[in-house]
């Protein structure tokens, strides 16, 4: 499907009975949607709503926010703050704009939830990509499959098969949606009420996401609620290598280069997190374990289904062997994915990435340290240069497992590349992780490693870094900049020893 990101397709003249939004319900979405505006602002409109009064309060009294309870809803949102408060009201603003509408079997539950999702990754990428308000693609992405809750609403007999295409690509459920009801979701809510109460910027990002072809010229949004989409196909149509491919180059379409994996994991806790908060309802999110491990259990179906036509119809037999190679292919490219380094046992770079990101979420949300360290074997070429290469993978071995016998506890080790490893040690202070890091390079030290008969004497050079609550969250990338300059300062002070900043 050609795209035209910056223009609008016409809309079809749709018959419809969809809800008219109450002028309060635009108000809403008007002041919440303009980061200009104050707080008390935002409070006057949203007091005028009995509805949105009483969601705020519920929010603001909620044990996520704790503190002394709130009565009005000046002091809630004072409480909770602009972010919170925007997300709270243009939730609700359109939930209620569509609430009390028939649509049959359709499961609203599901599409609530799904929703979030795509409003939580739409947010996310914005923040990742730099956009002055990342608040416009949480409403963006909240709204972008609006028109398949219109579509149910019109067509209440389809509910079901509607509901059901939503574990298809965002593509092909158009196609399908197009072949059910004579028009897609974004078509639909082009031609709905609430669609000429949202500014420009925002209409265009939901009425193209779905393309299949953007202009990396294209505004921002538009690409940000693409690559959104893209995620969400991962998770719900699932990880298969076609999704994956897709939402990779998405993303690089944004300019953001963080891990597929890395992402859908935090998307996942994001969007359980905001469903407790806005009372929509989630199942558990799944992650990108999870969706790959599902992705393998299908392969592996269609691998004995094939099998077994191929028994029962030897005519089929080239064809039958031609998706054996294809399946074959598509499960090397998903075992690429595994998450453990194959010499030494211990996370590779991809999975001990992912755990630190993990673990930067969890300190910042409960108010602990977390410390990493990197560690790089000292002469390691020389080993090589010396020995060769198989006395070389038993000293990363043997460092390897020094490491896990002297850091125990809930930490991880990982193994970055070549003969360079890191530590994750959540909940450790910069003292502690000190002395546990210390341990390690005096275990290391005390003997040498025994490899086919020769003695190799081994030492590590140690960089460390603590993050701290009551600092700014830290990120990935900005602890392993602090570490490696730490590490470059042991190897330079002589190696064997351990900087920690």
């Amino acid at each position: 499907m050609s795209a035209q990101p910056l223009a609008h397709q016409a809309a079809p003249a749709i018959p419809t009975n969809l809800p008219t939004p109450p002028a309060a319900i635009a108000r809403i979405l008007k002041v919440a949607g303009d980061a200009t505006k104050s707080l008390g602002e935002l409070s006057e409109i949203c007091s005028q709503d009995p509805g949105l009064t009483v969601e705020l309060l519920r929010v603001a009294n909620s044990a996520r926010y704790g503190g002394q309870p709130v009565q009005s809803v000046p002091k809630a949102v004072v409480k909770l703050g602009a972010r919170a408060v925007r997300a709270t009201s243009v939730t609700y603003a359109i939930r209620a704009a569509v609430s009390g509408c028939y649509t049959g079997t359709f499961d609203t539950s599901r599409f609530w939830e799904e929703s979030l999702r795509r409003a939580t990754a739409s947010q996310t990428l914005a923040q990742l990509a730099g956009l002055d308000d990342p608040f416009e693609a949480f409403a963006v992405g909240l709204m972008q499959d609006l028109g398949t809750l219109m579509l149910a609403i019109q067509f209440p007999a389809l509910g079901t098969a509607l509901s059901s295409l939503s574990a298809l690509p965002g593509h092909d459920r158009c196609v399908r949606e197009r072949a059910l009801t004579g028009v897609d979701h974004a078509a639909m809510f082009r031609g709905a009420p609430l669609a000429s109460s949202l500014p420009e910027n925002i209409l265009a990002a939901i009425t193209h996401h779905h393309h299949d072809s953007l202009d990396p010229r294209a505004p921002k949004l538009i690409l940000v609620a693409h690559a959104a989409d893209r995620l969400a196909d991962v998770v719900q149509a699932g990880a298969t290598a076609d999704n994956i491919r897709l939402a990779t180059e998405a993303l690089a379409l944004v300019g953001i280069k963080e891990d597929l994996g890395l992402i859908i994991d935090r998307l996942g806790l994001q969007t359980q997190r905001l469903g407790e908060e806005l009372a929509i309802r989630t199942g558990m999110q799944p992650s990108m374990d999870m969706l790959l491990g599902q992705a393998n259990l299908a392969l592996l179906e269609i691998t004995s289904q094939a099998e077994e036509r191929a028994r029962k119809l030897e005519a089929e037999l080239e064809q039958q062997e031609a998706e054996a190679r294809r399946l074959e292919a598509e499960n090397r490219e998903l075992s690429v994915l595994a998450h453990q380094d194959a010499l030494t046992g211990v996370d590779n770079r991809r999975m001990f990435l992912r755990q630190v990101q993990g673990a930067i979420e969890k300190g910042h949300q409960l108010g602990k340290p977390i410390s990493v360290v990197l560690l790089d074997a000292d002469h390691f070429k020389h080993v090589n240069d010396t020995w060769g290469h198989p006395a070389g993978d038993e000293v990363l071995k043997a460092i390897a497992k020094r490491v896990q016998q002297n850091v125990g506890g809930p930490h991880r080790i990982g193994r970055l590349g070549g003969e360079e490893f890191g530590i994750l040690l959540p909940g450790a202070d910069d003292r502690l992780a000190q002395r546990i890091t210390e341990r390690v390079r005096a275990a290391i030290a005390a003997e040498p490693v025994i490899a086919d008969g020769v003695t190799i004497p081994v030492t590590v050079s140690f960089g460390g870094v603590t993050a701290k609550p009551n600092e700014p969250i830290a990120t990935v990338t900005g602890l392993f900049e602090q570490a490696d300059q730490r590490l470059y300062t042991a190897k330079r002070g002589g190696r064997n020893r351990v900087c920690w900043g």
